[in-house]
């Protein structure tokens, strides 16, 4: 349900292309990704929403000195859907990470189907039946399988009634990644 105006993937563009991925079958765009690098710092899984991490859409806070690849957005045609489309996607998203020598991906995926099982159970009831397979998520379930975990839950991350407005803070882990030496010369804010 997100929608970039022209102004955003302008940005997106000039920022960090090689972030900005599309999937392209018999010559037709079907899906995409949008993704930026950002540090978060000492505590990569804080609470954050969707305006917040992405600057409003305009990705002013990609950092090329981060550490992290965040998903933004991925995207795939409904007619296109079970054509693995969303598996490439993540892969290419998976091998950028390993190219920029990133430690992590993180994304806050919207739970999908929450909204069906609000007046019965917690978000956190939800992901965890969802984790162990009782339920079955269109987005988390597909995560899952994609070798991301579920670090928390965040709730007011997006305005999406499907959801309820919470997401699963998701991560996978970099495993070919090597701590940069100029890691420890960044610049640190005490307050």
């Amino acid at each position: 349900n997100i929608v970039w105006n022209e102004g955003q993937l302008n940005h997106h563009q000039r920022l960090f292309p090689e972030g900005q991925i599309v999937a392209v079958l018999d010559g037709k765009i079907v899906g995409g990704v949008s993704s930026l690098i950002i540090n978060l710092g000492i505590d990569p899984y804080r609470v954050h929403t969707f305006a917040g991490i992405t600057d409003g859409g305009y990705f002013h806070n990609h950092d090329p000195q981060g550490d992290t690849l965040y998903g933004a957005d991925v995207y795939v045609h409904p007619e296109y859907r079970g054509f693995r489309i969303g598996h490439c996607l993540y892969e290419a998203r998976r091998n950028l990470c390993r190219k920029f020598n990133l430690r992590r991906i993180l994304a806050g995926g919207r739970i999908h189907g929450y909204a069906e099982q609000s007046a019965t159970m917690t978000p956190e009831e939800y992901v965890r039946a969802v984790e162990s397979d009782t339920l079955r998520d269109m987005v988390l379930s597909f995560q899952l399988r994609e070798g991301f975990v579920v670090r928390k839950i965040m709730r007011n991350y997006i305005r999406d009634p499907q959801s309820r407005n919470c997401a699963t803070l998701i991560e996978w882990l970099n495993p070919d990644y090597q701590p940069r030496e100029d890691a420890s010369h960044r610049k640190v804010r005490v307050a």
